[in-house]
């Protein structure tokens, strides 16, 4: 429930409208740790050309992004001040994507806009993951053994599954399959233009 709870309060941020009025109290900066630096003093304690926006270490929601408040306007994802600064509204339902996977580097030049369905392609690897592969798992664990290793990816939006059997295969050839299988679907995605970076795609055994 926490999950989704955050999940909501980030979807709100980034549907949140980023207004002339509140852009105008800020300027880029690539020099500055979030890319913004302060235009305006709105308080006392903020002084002109300081950095504006705080990684907010204390606040669980942002461990993960820099965020900038500014009352009476709220609290905005510093990636996409930067990037309406440069380039105007950012368009209903899309999303700012650090090209680099660091959430912290708000260069411009680090920042593209896109889709949900595209910034996924640009994912890295999941902190659950358990074999160390995006897209490849271990299913159906039985007697304390592995008995399928799995191959996954989404093509046409619908989750697409290839087992490999370890009694048929043996354990590490099995795996083997399953990663090299995904690779081999993620260039024929990559081939029609979807744009997999190589953060999403497992290529350790593709020499071997």
């Amino acid at each position: 429930k926490t999950n989704r709870k955050r999940k909501i309060i980030r979807m709100k941020e980034q549907e949140k409208e980023i207004t002339i009025e509140f852009l105008s109290n800020f300027y880029y900066d690539e020099t500055s740790p979030t890319g913004l630096r302060w235009r305006t003093q709105p308080h006392q304690r903020i002084k002109i050309g300081s950095i504006a926006g705080s990684v907010s270490s204390e606040d669980k929601r942002a461990k993960s992004r820099s965020l900038v408040r500014l009352k009476p306007f709220g609290k905005f994802v510093c990636s996409r001040v930067v990037w309406t600064i440069h380039n105007g509204e950012i368009p209903k339902g899309m999303s700012i994507d650090h090209l680099d996977g660091d959430p912290w580097n708000n260069k411009i030049e680090n920042l593209a806009c896109k889709s949900h369905a595209e910034n996924m392609r640009n994912c890295k690897k999941r902190k659950h993951n358990a074999s160390g592969f995006t897209g490849v798992r271990w299913s159906v664990f039985k007697d304390c053994r592995y008995t399928y290793a799995e191959g996954t990816c989404v093509i046409d939006g619908k989750m697409v599954t290839k087992k490999f059997s370890v009694t048929k295969f043996g354990l590490l050839p099995a795996f083997k399959m399953a990663v090299l299988w995904r690779m081999s679907k993620m260039k024929e995605l990559n081939s029609l233009g979807l744009n997999y970076t190589n953060r999403h795609i497992s290529g350790e055994f593709e020499n071997d």
